[in-house]
């Protein structure tokens, strides 16, 4: 949020004739000079600065980030109530300087004086088949510019988030894949079903979580299988494998519609090695 903003607003001067010479001094004539406009303040946007500590206990998982102001007056925080896969959110709240939380309701203006403390809990919805692809902030500055001095936080791997959690994704047998040499990593799955299979998020790859970098439909949907086809979905994993991986598994939330959706696991033969190089 812009911090402050100076308006200046150009004075129009009138000249008016000396009523002694003016050849009717009893009516004068307004005459308009140029423009002078008044200097403008420049805008002073809003700089926040930021650290941010993650940590995991079971199937919890609470982000608490610290925020101050470098630049401008002052910067507007709301609450961040967006989620990615594999996270659920629980509460959010302030924490105040003397250690007491209250409940981020309502947006807050922190300004050069002060900081502010937001804690975030969630709960892990899906571990070791969906992973999250990234630790959300609790806090969100529209209109501020955000950097971060600090983060701190584990991985997102299975081994690190829930290393004795068992899957519980299903298989398909109607559904392959394989891995396709190339840049990056590439695997083509078949689906021998008779309906169309759309595949609406990847879950985790050698159990890292991973990303689609190009999605084949909208925002809800990476790809949509025909019955008897294939479909190519190229995969970018967020982190390291863990040590001596030779996990093939990958994971994927399928369904009809983003309301019916089911996880399912397919063995991808020497996946690990196109993850893990």
């Amino acid at each position: 949020m812009v911090a402050g903003v100076a308006l200046a607003i150009g004075a129009i001067a009138f000249l008016w004739p000396d009523p002694a010479s003016s050849p009717v001094a009893s009516d004068p004539t307004p005459t308009l000079t140029n423009r002078t406009p008044t200097p403008t303040v420049a805008e002073v946007a809003a700089t926040v600065e930021s650290s941010r500590e993650v940590s995991v206990n079971g199937s919890t998982v609470t982000i608490e980030e610290l925020s101050e102001l470098v630049e401008g007056e002052s910067a507007l925080a709301e609450a961040a109530r967006g989620t990615p896969l594999g996270l659920r959110l629980v509460d959010t709240a302030v924490i105040t300087p003397d250690g007491r939380a209250k409940m981020f309701d309502a947006p807050i203006t922190l300004t050069a004086s002060g900081s502010l403390t937001v804690r975030n809990r969630y709960r892990l919805t899906g571990c070791p088949d969906i992973l999250p692809s990234q630790w959300p902030s609790p806090a969100e500055f529209p209109g501020a510019t955000r950097t971060y001095l600090r983060l701190d936080g584990p991985l997102h791997t299975a081994f690190a988030l829930c290393p004795r959690a068992e899957s519980k994704a299903k298989k398909l047998p109607q559904l392959t894949g394989v891995v396709v040499d190339g840049s990056g990593v590439a695997v083509r799955l078949s689906w021998r079903g008779p309906d169309d299979l759309t595949i609406r998020a990847i879950g985790s790859a050698s159990g890292v979580a991973a990303l689609a970098t190009d999605p084949q439909c909208d925002r809800s949907c990476i790809a949509t299988i025909a019955g008897g086809g294939s479909a190519l979905v190229q995969l970018q994993p967020v982190d390291p494998c863990p040590p001596a991986t030779r996990d093939d598994s990958l994971t994927l939330v399928v369904g009809a519609s983003a309301q019916q959706v089911s996880v399912v696991i397919v063995r991808v033969p020497a996946l690990h090695r196109a993850v893990c190089r």
